[in-house]
């Protein structure tokens, strides 16, 4: 669901041309057909639009508390977790949410729940990873890969 600045999410544009339809006065059949949405959305939507106009389907941003770690604690952090989980005293290497948000209670007594844990890593670029259920993730140093590269190919 990640956009580029400046441009809308495909569910953003979708909501708001669902959004406009209701507006003009197509029926809950016709925009489904046209969107190709469920009718939940299309009711959600049409319950939004009557109640607060179109601006109400709107992206809204996001309400959550800002990271408490500084950051040079994040650098630290990045250096941490390049370093293994083993290395820090846990039982296996494979770095999970629930790893890393312990790793920062000990380290720094700040509280993180697992879905901040992966959203501060991706947004501060600590590790991409690809959520492997029960919380495991699997890090893809792609920054450092990607590094990697620019440097084999400088000529």
């Amino acid at each position: 669901m990640s956009s580029q600045q400046g441009s809308l999410s495909r569910q953003a544009s979708v909501r708001l041309q669902g959004g406009d339809l209701i507006l003009r006065g197509f029926d809950n059949e016709e925009i489904l057909e046209i969107l190709e949405v469920s009718l939940s959305s299309v009711k959600r939507w049409r319950k939004k639009v009557e109640r607060d106009g179109l601006a109400a389907l709107a992206r809204k941003p996001g309400n959550g508390s800002e990271a408490e770690l500084s950051p040079g604690q994040f650098d630290e952090l990045k250096t941490i977790l390049d370093k293994g989980a083993i290395a820090s005293g846990y039982q296996t290497d494979r770095w999970t949410s629930r790893i890393v948000a312990d790793l920062i209670y000990k380290k720094w007594s700040v509280t993180y729940c697992r879905s901040n844990v992966r959203r501060i890593l991706n947004d501060r670029s600590c590790a991409k990873f690809v959520d492997r259920g029960r919380g495991m993730l699997k890090f893809r140093r792609y920054f450092l890969l990607h590094q990697q590269f620019q440097d084999t190919t400088r000529f």
